[in-house]
């Protein structure tokens, strides 16, 4: 389930901000609809700005897991982002996620292109 700041800050849920994939401690929801209910028991975050990647990706790009990267988007409204988390796995290809209302801020849609522009530093394991 994808969302936005404003979606949350409408409940009274109490989600943080977080990197992908770090669900440790997080609340759960219960959405329910037309055609079902689905319960999750953790899981709910609002994402910190992220790329995935395969490792093929990484490597041409001298990038590694959890390094952080400043990306520029050009356009109407262009844009850099900072602090854009990279995220490295065999299952990945090439995406940038972005909150809904900092893609509707700068008028970006699917399919637009942005450049790494810096490191701005790496998180070695």
């Amino acid at each position: 389930m994808r969302g936005q700041i404003t979606d949350i800050s409408a409940t009274d849920a109490k989600i943080r901000i977080r990197d992908s994939g770090d669900i440790k401690g997080t609340p759960g929801v219960i959405v329910e609809g037309e055609i079902g209910r689905v319960v999750l028991d953790k899981g709910v975050i609002c994402t910190k700005r992220h790329i995935h990647m395969s490792p093929e990706e990484a490597l041409s790009l001298g990038l590694r897991d959890k390094d952080v990267v400043m990306i520029k988007v050009k356009g109407v409204r262009e844009v850099i982002y900072g602090d854009v988390l990279t995220r490295v796995s065999p299952n990945f290809r090439m995406d940038m996620h972005l909150d809904t209302d900092e893609a509707n801020a700068a008028q970006i849609s699917s399919g637009t292109v942005g450049y790494i522009e810096a490191i701005q530093h790496r998180n070695y394991v």
